[in-house]
């Protein structure tokens, strides 16, 4: 009879665990399965012939993107907060940031001129408003700015094929480097 008794009391805990572990493992398969279509994580060995990468950081993360649905995510982007779309974003230890992004117009109308296809960006992390975005997208490619209580760090193309990026932080740029910087607001 005891072991009856320990049985139900154990079959529900079990029960509880196991659909944990799958909500668990649903969670990681669905934020797997929304970045890896966009990103796809690669090595300089794969990137093939190309131009020199001109900003030299001393350790960054190469990832391969899909420029077709970066267009279609940044196209749903609104023009506030609540009207962003959710866009995962490679960071330089090897994972993604989601941000919501929205679009912004923070550039000179005299350079919008001059580069009719420059779309800006801004965003913050999904769950982390201190962590901010600044991004743009021109037929040069995407470049990404994130600023962070831990230090700020970029995503920017890592030759002139614009469909390999590197992810790397503001101190891993060689020494006297000047990359995008976040305007005061």
């Amino acid at each position: 009879m005891s072991f009856f008794v320990i049985y139900i009391m154990v079959k529900p805990r079990f029960i509880k665990l196991s659909l944990g572990m799958l909500l668990f493992l649903g969670a990681c398969a669905a934020y797997d399965a929304a970045s890896e279509g966009l990103w796809k994580a690669t090595e300089p060995s794969k990137v093939g012939e190309g131009d020199e990468n001109r900003l030299k950081p001393a350790n960054f993360r190469l990832w391969r993107l899909n420029e077709a649905q970066l267009q279609t995510q940044l196209q749903e982007a609104g023009w506030s907060m609540e009207q962003g779309k959710s866009l995962f974003i490679p960071n330089p230890s090897g994972d993604y940031t989601v941000f919501i992004l929205w679009k912004n117009r923070t550039v000179d109308s005299a350079l919008v001129a001059k580069y009719p296809n420059l779309q800006t960006y801004q965003g913050v992390a999904q769950g982390n408003s201190q962590v901010k975005l600044r991004l743009e997208n021109a037929s040069a490619g995407l470049q990404a700015m994130v600023t962070a209580p831990e230090g700020t760090w970029y995503l920017a193309p890592y030759n002139q094929n614009k469909h390999v990026y590197m992810a790397f932080k503001k101190q891993d740029l060689p020494q006297g480097t000047r990359y995008l910087e976040m305007p005061n607001p």
